[in-house]
């Protein structure tokens, strides 16, 4: 019988995949946001200060506004907490 050319696909597990490991060669480069390899530790002291001032506002002022207010000031809070601790 002649080869006809067709390639027949396995689907039965391989003995590489029955091992749980890393590759290094599969690794991405982990790089920070770029954003945030320009500021400076002090730039994210202020936005933390800021933002923990928007929460205290927001919950001053109440309402829906007030709740607005507050949760953005606590993403812009985290954020700065983010920068200030890289």
């Amino acid at each position: 019988m002649a080869p006809t050319g067709h390639t027949t696909i396995s689907f039965a597990l391989t003995l590489a995949a029955t091992h749980l490991r890393f590759s290094t060669e599969d690794q991405v480069a982990l790089t920070v946001n770029a954003a945030a390899t320009r500021m400076d530790r002090r730039e994210g002291r202020i936005f933390a200060i800021v933002g923990g001032a928007a929460v205290i506002t927001g919950i001053l002022i109440g309402g829906d506004a007030g709740t607005v207010i507050a949760l953005g000031g606590a993403g812009l809070g985290l954020y700065g907490l983010y920068i200030w601790q890289r």
